[in-house]
């Protein structure tokens, strides 16, 4: 169990289930590219350092738990904190296929991350809720993820929740490229944050008052 009294008043908040949901054998259906996942590796190696130092990653947007699932196998030192509501954004839910996921999401990324559940907690809420529910249990994440709803609304207050939980966060998220998330990046590089882009990560690297 990770050692944090904040991680678990959370843990005692949001409760597992008492069983394992049923899981279909149609694999994890889910968004982790090459870059973004060769990205996330990096910047977990560097939080976490050359010893394996406990470190929080926090997901907006968890979808069925695929990127929680290859970060959790692959750094036995993290925990993992994924905010969704598992309602679907608009993007989902007006596209055919993603949105024949939707009425089982919550059970799939329960059933997905079950190995891990001693070392993760999914905050079933809005993305800006969940923020605040980590803010009033004091917990400082170390690496924000932004892949929830791809508004340009949505990708600023996912950004700036986060950015304002932990100024000392490493914040980074998914689709650069996608026209609402890019203008929204555009939006806040007017206002003085400035972006590191590879593909459709994009990630954090200062910010000046201007």
């Amino acid at each position: 169990m990770f050692k944090n009294k904040g991680i678990q008043k959370l843990r005692n908040k949001y409760l597992w289930p008492i069983e394992r949901p049923a899981e279909e054998a149609t694999g994890v259906h889910g968004w982790l590219n090459k870059e973004n996942e060769q990205w996330l590796e990096r910047l977990c190696a560097e939080k976490m350092g050359h010893v394996e130092r406990p470190f929080i990653f926090c997901e907006l947007g968890v979808w069925e738990g695929k990127t929680a699932l290859h970060l959790l196998k692959k750094f036995p030192s993290m925990y993992y904190i994924g905010i969704d509501h598992f309602k679907g954004s608009p993007e989902h839910q007006t596209n055919a296929e993603w949105k024949t996921h939707l009425p089982k999401l919550k059970e799939k990324a329960f059933a997905h991350l079950w190995p891990w559940k001693d070392r993760a907690t999914l905050i079933t809420q809005s993305t800006n809720w969940g923020i605040c529910e980590i803010v009033l249990a004091g917990i400082k994440p170390d690496i924000f993820y932004i892949d929830a709803g791809h508004e340009t609304t949505d990708v600023m207050q996912d950004f700036l929740f986060s950015y304002k939980a932990n100024e000392r966060a490493i914040v980074c998220g998914d689709d650069a490229k996608w026209p609402s998330v890019h203008k929204a990046l555009t939006i806040l590089e007017l206002n003085g944050y400035k972006f590191l882009k590879d593909g459709n990560f994009w990630v954090l690297q200062e910010y000046s008052k201007i």
